[in-house]
C-alpha cells in the first residue's frame, strides 16, 4: 500500500485477506476481508493512493473494496470478467483506474466507476499510467504497446 503498513493477500477460494504491519517486528494483524465467489482467484492487485481502497482482478470479476470495514462505502464488483490475465491500477492521482483484461482495455473515473475508454480490439495483459498522469500504456498479447492520452 501507499504507506507501507498495510497488505492484501489473495488466491484462490475466492477470499481477499487485509493485514496491517503493527510494529516494527512486524507483527501483522488482519483488519478486514472481502468475500468474492468461490471460484474466483486474484489476479491483480491496486490500491487507491489514500489507502482506503483497493481494486482487485480476478479470473471473474472486477472489484473495489475498503481496507477498513466501512458501512458507508460498501466493497462492489463493478463488473464481470472472464480472464486468465491482466492487470489493475489506478493512477498517482487516484482519478482512473485502468483495468487490462484478455477482452481488451478499460479506463474508469473515479469514484464514480464510470467507463471512459474502452477497447477490445486486442489481448491486453497489463497496465501503467505515466508518472505525469497524462497518459496510460497498456501491453497486449501480442507485444505490443499501446498508448491513452488521458488529457
Amino acid at each position: 500500500a501507499p504507506t507501507n503498513d498495510t497488505f492484501v493477500v489473495g488466491g484462490n477460494f475466492g477470499y481477499m485477506r487485509v493485514y496491517r504491519v503493527g510494529d516494527e517486528r512486524g507483527t501483522c494483524a488482519e483488519i478486514s476481508g472481502l468475500r468474492m465467489g468461490h471460484d474466483e482467484t486474484a489476479l491483480a492487485i491496486s490500491f487507491h493512493p489514500t489507502n482506503k481502497r483497493y481494486a482487485v482482478l480476478t479470473n471473474r470479476s472486477i472489484w473495489v473494496a475498503n481496507v477498513e470495514p466501512s458501512l458507508f462505502h460498501p466493497s462492489q464488483r463493478i463488473s464481470r470478467s472472464e480472464s486468465s490475465l491482466g492487470g489493475i491500477q489506478f493512477s498517482q492521482d487516484g482519478q482512473w483506474l485502468a483495468i487490462a483484461t484478455a477482452t481488451g482495455i478499460q479506463l474508469l473515473s473515479y469514484p464514480s466507476l464510470g467507463i471512459v475508454t474502452s477497447d477490445s480490439s486486442y489481448r491486453a495483459t497489463t497496465v501503467a499510467f505515466s508518472p505525469h498522469k497524462c497518459s496510460v500504456a497498456v501491453g497486449d498479447s501480442e507485444g505490443n504497446i499501446h498508448i491513452y492520452d488521458l488529457r
